[in-house]
């Protein structure tokens, strides 16, 4: 049967998002390879290559480095991201 339409509540993103994963069987996953800016696809490169635009103790800790071709932004992996990952977790959990 396909899905024509979906209705989410309006109060609450964790329960549209909870709704919408339940509804589609989507894992609770985060992947990291679309910009959040623009939707252009990210790539990795060396952190040496851009460590002017990085804030000196980030630098020194992160591993992991992508660029945006398209809008030029640079994300790491930072702490913010198991807190994400978790929270997707949770929200997978909910019972509706």
């Amino acid at each position: 049967m396909k899905i024509r339409s979906l209705t989410v509540p309006r109060e609450s993103w964790e329960e549209q998002l909870a709704i919408i994963m339940s509804t589609f069987s989507l894992p609770a996953e985060l992947k990291l390879t679309i910009c959040p800016e623009c939707g252009a696809e990210l790539e990795h490169i060396n952190k040496e290559d851009i460590q002017d635009r990085i804030p000196y103790r980030t630098y020194e800790n992160i591993k992991t480095v992508t660029h945006c071709k398209s809008c030029e932004k640079i994300f790491w992996i930072g702490s913010h991201i198991e807190r994400m990952k978790k929270q997707l977790q949770r929200i997978q959990k909910t019972k509706l």
